[in-house]
């Protein structure tokens, strides 16, 4: 990890990881298959807090293409933590199941503050298709409920 942070000055925080100390990708570490063999497509930051827009700049390598993503973190200063998230697709020519190495630099202003978490690879939110499926189940369980109630009351067994 690097960082150039002195009080009162702007600068950066920088954190690879690829095995070495020289910035290249230590071909000898193993591959990481960051989509658990198809299940996740992104990856998901969560910002805490910031009280000044800010770039990060996320870095994946899979040993034959090394791309870097950059976003701008908002102004964000409330209770509840808001998530980032970006598809794998944002890397145009990384394959996601042969990562050898990373890195993340966060650019800071000199009176910016900035609190993340990276939360790792996530799975894909469920289709609409399967939340509506869900819901019309829900609702047939409801009228059927409904009905054995008003069945039994017209026969004289619930008073």
């Amino acid at each position: 990890m690097a960082d150039s942070m002195q009080a009162g000055t702007s600068g950066f925080s920088r954190l690879i990881w690829d095995g070495n100390s020289n910035n290249t990708i230590d071909y000898t570490m193993p591959l990481i298959d960051f989509t658990q063999g198809g299940i996740n497509s992104a990856i998901a930051i969560r910002i805490l807090f910031n009280d000044m827009p800010g770039k990060i700049t996320l870095n994946f390598g899979d040993g034959t293409v090394n791309n870097n993503y950059t976003l701008t973190a908002p102004d964000y200063s409330n209770p509840f933590p808001i998530d980032i998230i970006i598809p794998f697709s944002a890397w145009t020519g990384v394959d996601f199941t042969q990562i050898r190495g990373g890195g993340m630099l966060v650019d800071l202003l000199q009176s910016e503050d900035l609190l993340i978490d990276f939360v790792a690879a996530v799975n894909p939110v469920p289709e609409p298709g399967t939340l509506a499926l869900l819901g019309v189940g829900m609702l047939c369980l409801a009228v059927y409920g409904k009905r054995r109630i008003n069945n039994a009351e017209n026969q004289g067994m619930c008073t």
